[in-house]
């Protein structure tokens, strides 16, 4: 398990992005990138905010590990307050 690993990407449009995955976990076959996200609100408010504010920075996360040769199972989104964990799925 490795906590606020740094990463820099750049995309196949030439945009770099740098940042600090939360937490990645590896295992022998591949990682599990989990996202940590303060939000009291409801659990359907945390859903929706997810859908609508968070998919572009895990798709981040997941094409950074991959373009570093990981194979991505999963992207979590933890929300301790809610005690809720969300996959973000990638988009086909």
């Amino acid at each position: 398990v490795e906590h606020e690993l740094p990463f820099t990407f750049q995309d196949a449009h030439g945009r770099v992005f740098r940042g600090t995955m939360d937490m990645v976990w590896k295992t022998k076959d591949s990682c599990v990138v989990v996202d940590y996200k303060t939000f009291s609100g409801t659990r359907e408010a945390a859903l929706k905010k997810t859908a609508e504010e968070y998919g572009s920075q895990m798709a981040i996360y997941r094409a950074a590990m991959e373009a570093a040769g990981e194979r991505v199972s999963d992207v979590l989104i933890l929300y301790p307050i809610n005690g809720l964990i969300v996959a973000v799925r990638k988009k086909s």
